[in-house]
């Protein structure tokens, strides 16, 4: 893999190499259990549905109008909780891309909180 193409896109090199693999070793998997590989085309909703299913624990709602976040409740955790409320605020760290939307999403999933 070319390093220019990927910094010109702000991504880095070697996640990129990581998913690469990873996705050879799923297609490997795949093969070797027999499972038919399908493509979703141009339509990213079943990879929309699978990040959200996956990330469902980091996963937060727009409050207002800001690009304030504030966690969605974990089953486990919202039985034990007053109310069933978490009260963690999250804010997108200046330098993503976030930060440049007119419109803040209603709903992120995230991968780590800073």
């Amino acid at each position: 893999m070319h390093d220019t193409w990927p910094r010109e896109q702000f991504l880095r090199v070697r996640s990129l190499r990581t998913a690469r693999s990873i996705r050879t070793q799923l297609q490997g998997e795949v093969t070797k259990n027999h499972i038919p590989i399908v493509s979703c085309g141009n339509d990213p909703g079943p990879i929309s549905r699978a990040v959200c299913a996956g990330f469902f624990a980091n996963s937060a709602r727009r409050i207002g109008n800001e690009s304030t976040y504030k966690l969605l409740p974990r089953p486990s955790v919202a039985e034990s909780t007053a109310g069933g409320e978490l009260s963690q605020l999250m804010y997108p760290h200046p330098s993503s891309v976030l930060v440049q939307l007119n419109q803040a999403p209603s709903y992120v999933v995230f991968h780590q909180i800073v």
